[in-house]
């Protein structure tokens, strides 16, 4: 029953991380500053599309599956939540801007 219980788990914490990418993406969207962080949004889709691609390959998934996955899906979870992060500080508080000098 734990062999059963824990792919679900992890297929729970995918899916809460590609809700999480589509919020940012539509947020980015909203602000008009998706292209600049398109590729970014990008890196943590496919990331997380090769995370699930292992896990649906194969009808069972083995031991070493799931704790590579779920390696994965940590490292992934901490990159998004510190980018994710990083940009909300970014918009929150901008830098300062310096005088503006015409000529």
């Amino acid at each position: 029953m734990v062999e059963d219980f824990a792919p679900l788990n992890l297929r729970a914490r995918l899916s809460a991380l590609q809700d999480r990418i589509a919020e940012a993406r539509t947020k980015l969207e909203a602000h008009g500053a998706v292209g600049e962080h398109s590729e970014e949004l990008t890196k943590f889709a496919t990331q997380h599309d090769a995370i699930r691609g292992s896990l649906d390959s194969e009808g069972t998934v083995t031991e070493l599956q799931h704790s590579k996955a779920t390696v994965q899906t940590d490292s992934l979870e901490k990159e998004l939540k510190l980018w994710l992060e990083s940009i909300e500080h970014r918009y929150n508080e901008p830098a300062p801007r310096g005088p503006n000098i015409s000529v």
